[in-house]
């Protein structure tokens, strides 16, 4: 009888063990997933990057901020900020607008006008990275802009140069990887990867990424790097 009962023991011990086996395994598969995609997505930003680098070359100027409309006929605004279509036609600087892996799948939740709707819209667009040409809006001077007024442009110029590009991040949701800032202060939301593999925060890449990046302005403490 006791003999009986040890092996119980015995295998219920054997259950438990592989149990934990298996979800750590299933944990370290997720984050090898994970990293495997920021990897990915922050290489697709530096080509990206390279391309705009092209066509500032040819054209004395980055693309501006693509004010269009999305896929469902709202105007963009938040995470349906697009990179523009100007650097794959005419002149192929990219075969093709890159797509934001982050997004597939997955819903917008930023822009007001097509909130809830998928990202996978019937236009590419949709699915690309986000991008501002801040140098762009420091200079308009005519109605509204579509991300910065031309004053919070000079604060964003002051942390990311001429432009500011990212990816939604792991978390797969724009509205909770920029949770609680405001749409002028977003640009700031950068993920973290020390933080785990589904933080909240954006995958930025910007005009200094491939340089040491400036001190953050004193001001306000608003926007910070």
């Amino acid at each position: 009888m006791s003999k009986r009962g040890f092996m119980l023991v015995e295998a219920l011990i054997v259950v438990a063990v592989v149990g934990i086996m298996a979800l750590c395994a299933f944990a370290w598969q997720q984050r090898s997933a994970q990293n495997c995609a920021y990897a990915a997505v922050k290489e697709e930003l530096r080509t990206t990057a390279v391309a705009l680098g092209a066509y500032d070359v040819d054209f004395g100027a980055l693309p501006p901020t693509w004010i269009t409309r999305d896929g469902y006929g709202s105007t963009r605004s938040a995470d349906t900020l697009a990179l523009p279509i100007l650097i794959s036609t005419p002149i192929a600087y990219l075969q093709q607008t890159p797509i934001d892996c982050y997004k597939v799948g997955q819903n917008i939740t930023g822009s007001a006008g097509s909130r809830g709707r998928p990202y996978e819209s019937g236009d590419r667009l949709d699915l690309s990275f986000l991008y501002v040409n801040i140098q762009f809006e420091q200079q308009r001077q005519f109605g509204g802009t579509i991300f910065f007024s031309p004053a919070h442009a000079a604060a964003a110029a002051a942390v990311h140069g001429r432009y500011w590009m990212a990816s939604i991040g792991p978390a797969q949701n724009y509205a909770q990887s920029v949770s609680g800032l405001s749409v002028y202060t977003t640009v700031n939301a950068i993920y973290d990867p020390t933080n785990g593999t589904i933080s909240q925060g954006l995958v930025v890449h910007n005009a200094f990424s491939s340089l040491e990046p400036p001190p953050p302005p004193a001001a306000d403490g608003v926007m910070t790097y």
